[in-house]
C-alpha cells in the first residue's frame, strides 16, 4: 500500500502495472480503484488525470477502502473537486486515523508540524504521536516525519538519527535533509562540505532525483560561467537533460528550476518563454506555488500571449491555486482580486479561508530587496 500512499512511490510506478490496475478498476476492485486514482493525482500523466483520480478515488471510497478516505481528505484540502472544504476534509481525516490508517497518521503528522490545511503548529504533539506509532511501527515516513518535528522543535542533531534511520530503511527523499545533517550545524553553518557532497552523491547514485537535481544546480551550473565551448555546451546538455530526468522521476523543484532557467535564460541558455510556461504549469500541477506565482507574473506581464477575454480568469485561477498552496504574494492577490469583483464562484472558500489568512499576513515590505539575477542557484541560503 506505501507504493501507493507515499508520493516519491509513485513516480516509480511501472506504466504496465497501472495498465493491469485500470483493468482491474474498471471490473470494480476497489482497491485498485485506489491505486489508479492516487497514481493519476500524484503523478498526473494526462490532461484529465485530476477527474479520473477522484472518480476513481470516490468509487474505491464506495468499496470500503478506507486510505481512499484520506486521499479525498487531501482532494478538498486542495479544492481540486471545486471548492476547498475543510470541514469534510478534517472528518475523513478522523475517520483514517480512527481506523489506524498509515496514511491518515502520516497526513495528520503533517498537518500539525507545518499548520498546513487548517490545523495549528503542534510540533510537541507530533512528536508525542509519531512516537507511539514508531513504537508499532517500521514505517519509514514515521521516521522522516519524526525527524522534520525534531528539526523544527529542537535542532538538526536531535533529528540526524532519525532521518539516518529513514534513509537506511530505503526512503531516499530523506536524502537532501541527511545531506544537510551531516555537513551543517545546529546554526545551520557549512561545516563538511565533503560528508554533504558524498551524501547526496551516494543518494543519486542509488536514484533519488532530488539528490542529483541538488547536485545539478549546486555543482554542475555554477562551473558553466567559467567554461569555455565546447564544454559549456556539454554542461549546460547535461544540466537541462539532467533536470528533465528529475521532473519525469518525481524532483517536483526540477520542473520549477527548469521554468525559472528558460525564463530568464540562466546559466547562459538561450531564452524561450513557451518552455518556461510548459515547465511552470507542470511544476504547479504538481503542488510547487512558487510556479503559480511565476506564472501568474508571466500572464499579468504579457510574457505568454493570452486572448485579453480570458486573461482575468487565467490570473482568478492562478491567483487561487497560489493562494490554496500557502503562496503568500498568490494569496495577497487572490484576496485583492476578489475585492474587485473576481472569484465569486469561490466566495465561501475565500471568506472562510483566504482571507483570515490574508488579514493575518505581515504588512508589505515598502522596498523589495534587490534581486540577484545573475542566474546562479544557492543551495546554502
Amino acid at each position: 500500500m506505501r507504493n501507493f500512499t507515499h508520493t516519491e512511490n509513485l513516480f516509480r510506478v511501472s506504466p504496465e502495472l497501472i495498465e493491469q490496475l485500470t483493468i482491474q478498476a474498471d471490473a470494480g476492485d476497489a482497491l485498485a480503484c485506489f491505486k489508479v486514482g492516487r497514481y493519476h493525482y500524484v503523478v498526473q500523466p494526462d490532461e484529465d488525470s485530476i477527474e479520473k483520480a477522484i472518480d476513481y478515488i470516490e468509487k474505491a471510497q464506495e468499496g470500503g477502502i478506507i486510505e481512499a478516505d484520506v486521499a479525498k481528505a487531501i482532494i478538498l484540502y486542495n479544492g481540486d473537486s471545486g471548492l476547498v472544504d475543510r470541514e469534510e476534509a478534517h472528518n475523513l481525516l478522523d475517520k483514517g486515523l480512527d481506523h489506524e490508517c498509515e496514511f491518515a497518521a502520516e497526513l495528520f503528522s503533517r498537518n500539525i508540524i507545518n499548520g498546513n490545511n487548517g490545523y495549528k503548529v503542534d510540533r510537541q504533539l507530533a512528536i508525542r504521536a509519531l512516537e507511539a506509532l514508531i513504537a508499532e511501527s517500521d514505517n519509514p515516513m514515521y521516521y522522516f516525519l519524526y525527524a522534520t518535528a525534531l528539526e523544527a522543535e529542537h535542532s538538526l542533531s536531535a533529528a540526524r538519527p532519525w532521518y539516518e534511520k529513514a534513509y537506511n530503511a530505503g526512503f531516499l527523499t530523506a536524502s537532501v535533509n541527511l545531506a544537510v545533517c551531516r555537513g551543517y550545524n545546529d546554526d545551520y553553518k557549512l561545516v563538511d562540505q565533503d560528508a554533504y557532497r558524498d551524501t547526496l552523491h551516494a543518494a543519486a547514485k542509488a536514484g533519488d532525483p532530488t539528490a542529483y537535481c541538488v547536485i545539478l544546480m549546486d555543482e554542475l551550473a555554477p562551473d558553466i560561467f567559467e567554461q569555455e565551448e565546447p564544454e559549456r555546451t556539454e554542461s549546460q546538455n547535461k544540466l537541462i537533460e539532467g533536470l528533465e530526468w528529475c521532473a519525469g522521476n518525481g524532483c517536483v523543484l526540477a520542473a520549477h528550476y527548469l521554468g525559472e532557467i528558460y525564463r530568464y535564460g540562466q546559466y547562459g541558455i538561450e531564452k524561450d518563454i513557451e518552455e518556461a510556461y510548459s515547465w511552470h504549469c507542470q511544476a504547479s500541477q504538481w503542488g510547487v506555488s512558487d510556479s503559480y506565482e511565476a506564472l501568474y507574473t508571466m500572464v499579468a506581464e504579457a510574457e505568454i500571449d493570452f486572448d485579453p477575454n480570458e486573461i482575468d480568469d487565467v490570473l482568478d485561477y492562478l491567483a487561487l491555486q497560489g493562494a490554496r498552496g500557502q503562496n503568500e504574494a498568490m494569496l495577497r492577490k487572490a484576496v485583492e482580486r476578489y475585492n474587485q469583483g473576481g472569484l465569486k464562484d469561490f466566495d465561501t472558500e475565500i471568506e472562510a479561508y483566504h482571507i483570515p489568512a490574508y488579514n493575518a499576513l505581515p504588512d508589505e515590505p515598502e522596498d523589495d530587496e534587490p534581486i540577484d539575477d545573475d542566474g546562479r542557484y544557492d543551495p546554502y541560503v
